[in-house]
């Protein structure tokens, strides 16, 4: 790890729409983390790779942020889809990560699911309708109608129909899942640590790092908090597609 002051790298996994945004926030508030957020989004490689050498395009991301962290613990995120992208295998991901760190700091992961993966779906549909993927206390969120037609659904770079995603991410976090078993991992979800309060995922979080609390603003709003028959008008059809599958009380 290059950082000189950098004891600790955690990372986050998530597939978006997910409080992220908000738990980041409210953890680089803190005296002792810097988050660094989704390795992905860094706007500095949008149009340029990082620097050629060893290990995959992510992990060069990385080390040329590691040596400007200046606090104790450093937080990164990653989405499924972004390691996709990068023809990356999580295992090899992981295995990255875990490397990086070995012999001078400690890696930790936190896994944010989000339970009601429809939710996120129409999280991500409302966020790109409006052109507004994040809203601050303050900031006005114009509410939106959506049409989702079930045989195929175009989000995170991708259309697929809406079953495959729900059934793919599960997948994916069962992998996740087994990938960490054991090991420095913390579990979180959407609807109980950061949908109602986001400070209970943050002391949460703290105690994972083994730092005291602060006293973080929660500086971000929900973008889409209204219920589903107010946002989809096609909700009807996507509870046909879903009846039968296990997924169906997403729409409910």
């Amino acid at each position: 790890m290059s950082g000189s002051a950098l004891q600790q790298l955690v990372t986050t996994f998530h597939i978006g729409r997910s409080g992220s945004t908000v738990l980041g926030d409210l953890l680089n508030q803190h005296r002792d983390v810097q988050w660094l957020g989704d390795i992905y989004e860094w706007p500095e490689f949008r149009d340029q790779p990082a620097t050629p050498g060893p290990g995959s395009e992510l992990l060069r991301r990385l080390r040329t942020r590691l040596p400007a962290v200046e606090k104790p613990v450093a937080g990164i995120e990653a989405k499924f889809y972004h390691l996709h992208d990068h023809g990356m295998a999580l295992h090899d991901f992981l295995d990255e990560l875990r490397g990086e760190v070995a012999g001078t700091g400690r890696c930790r992961f936190i896994v944010l699911r989000r339970k009601n993966y429809l939710r996120k779906i129409v999280s991500s549909l409302a966020a790109r309708q409006r052109g507004q993927w994040f809203a601050r206390h303050g900031s006005p969120v114009p509410p939106v109608r959506l049409e989702i037609n079930p045989e195929r659904v175009c989000i995170d770079g991708d259309a697929q129909p809406l079953l495959d995603y729900l059934r793919d991410w599960d997948a994916q976090f069962d992998q996740l899942d087994a990938e960490l078993a054991g090991g420095d991992t913390l579990s979180l979800t959407y609807e109980d640590d950061i949908e109602q309060d986001p400070l209970v995922a943050y002391r949460k979080v703290c105690r994972h790092l083994g730092i005291e609390p602060g006293a973080p603003e929660v500086r971000f709003n929900r973008t889409t908090p209204e219920p589903l028959p107010d946002i989809v008008t096609t909700l009807d059809t996507v509870r046909r597609a879903l009846a039968g599958s296990g997924y169906e009380w997403m729409a409910e």
